[in-house]
């Protein structure tokens, strides 16, 4: 199971469960990440540390030493390793610490090397020396995001970088002793709040077991992908603009819309309300006959406006035109969310607003990622249809109607020159009102 879970979102520094720290020091909440992030990084050689108990006060358990996984998003702040044409950070840096390298009662960390091109994984006993675990060279790059994850027990230990497995390595067999633990372990630093990571943290999570390879692609896909139309978007996904989280230019409404698939487990007790829409306390399991069960919660964005749901089993080359992705429902900020019987092969959602540039009825995200037709021309074929029209009667709104036989449709006007019937592949019987508009369609 998931131990504890880290957001970095506000200066309290608690658990998402609400556990503690035993303290910190110049440290930083910074934007970043699905909204806000840790940095800790100090250049002038004033310490900087945050440190949380390995076992609450209340018996629950942060982090295990012995075997479990932890996973979480980290930004070098204005350096490059070696491996991406940079120095590094000057400094044997720590991401994460238990005990101390240079002290007697053992030592537990995942750390980067002085030039920033390899991550190491090391523990030490009481007394021992230092075994390095596994140890494998990363790019990384001056304010970039990457996904790391380290899976480990007794008889091996894995790294993995932005979801992809980097080596398997040893088992932990050296382990601090209960002198060390009793500090706790350190987020960003060293026990003594040097070799900083010089850099930001967020969505820190640690487990129990080892996480699976699918997993961790899962986990990194999910939050590896932007946010539609609210976030900076990354260069995979240029060709989506950025939008409000409103419907800006009115248009015909309810064309895809509702909870489709997904089951709304109710607000959220405590919800992040600023920045961007996200993800948050997701999770995937199996259940029974639900199958695989993918759990979330959304933060940020505006009270009260839906945002779309997609998802693709296919993120393959370009992310608009290669990827087939389907529309699964609509959610809201600051609720839970259940998606039942999901690909056993992993999927990756994204989340867009209900801006509808054209006026089809169909927001800019539905018609890039799902329709594929252009959301700045309310009819993307010419037949004389709105796109929002043509997905609601089963046509195919890229094609070319009138000169696709597979696709052909004959229309048929009253004496005032309104769509009244369409025959051919679809045979429909519309209603206007007085000026004309499509109010009823009887199939």
């Amino acid at each position: 199971m998931q131990l504890a879970s880290w957001a970095f979102a506000d200066t309290n520094w608690l658990t998402a469960a609400g556990a503690a720290p035993l303290g910190w020091t110049n440290i930083l909440v910074v934007p970043g990440g699905d909204g806000n992030a840790l940095r800790v990084d100090s250049l002038t050689g004033i310490p900087a540390f945050l440190n949380y108990p390995l076992v609450n006060p209340d018996g629950t358990t942060n982090l295990m030493l012995d075997a479990g996984s932890v996973e979480f998003w980290y930004r070098p702040n204005q350096w490059a390793g070696t491996n991406a044409g940079g120095s590094g950070p000057g400094e044997w840096s720590r991401l994460l610490e238990v005990g101390a390298q240079s002290g007697t009662d053992g030592w537990w960390a995942l750390l980067t090397d002085a030039g920033g091109g390899n991550l190491y994984f090391v523990g030490q006993s009481n007394g021992g020396t230092p075994t390095c675990f596994l140890s494998a060279p990363v790019s990384l790059t001056s304010n970039i995001w990457h996904y790391i994850a380290l899976t480990y027990a007794g008889d091996e230990s894995a790294l993995y970088f932005d979801g992809n497995l980097l080596t398997n390595g040893l088992g932990v067999t050296e382990l601090p002793d209960d002198s060390a633990a009793g500090m706790g372990f350190f987020v960003g630093s060293a026990s003594d709040g040097s070799a900083t990571m010089h850099g930001d943290m967020d969505d820190l999570a640690t487990y129990n077991y080892a996480l699976s390879s699918l997993r961790i692609a899962g986990n990194y896909g999910v939050y590896g992908l932007p946010v539609y139309g609210i976030a900076s978007v990354p260069q995979a996904a240029s060709g989506i603009p950025n939008a409000p989280s409103f419907n800006a230019n009115g248009g015909l409404q309810s064309i895809i819309s509702g909870p489709g698939n997904v089951l709304d487990l109710g607000a959220t007790a405590t919800c992040a309300t600023n920045g961007p829409p996200a993800f948050a306390h997701w999770s995937s399991s199996v259940s029974g006959s639900n199958g695989n069960v993918f759990s979330f919660a959304v933060t940020g964005g505006t009270n009260g406006a839906p945002y779309d749901l997609l998802a693709t089993t296919q993120l393959k080359g370009s992310f608009l035109t290669n990827a087939n992705w389907v529309w699964v429902g609509q959610v809201y900020s600051c609720h839970h969310y259940a998606l039942t019987n999901q690909p056993s092969t992993g999927c990756i959602y994204i989340m867009g607003t209900a801006q509808d540039s054209d006026g089809d009825g169909l927001t800019d995200a539905y018609e890039l990622l799902v329709s594929k037709t252009n959301p700045n021309l309310a009819d993307t074929n010419g037949n004389g249809l709105l796109d929002g029209w043509a997905v609601s009667l089963g046509l195919n709104p890229p094609t070319a109607s009138p000169t696709a036989a597979s696709q052909r449709a004959n229309y048929t006007f009253n004496l005032e020159s309104w769509l009244v019937t369409i025959s051919g592949i679809k045979s429909e019987a519309f209603t206007p009102d007085w000026e004309g508009n499509l109010t009823l369609v009887q199939p």
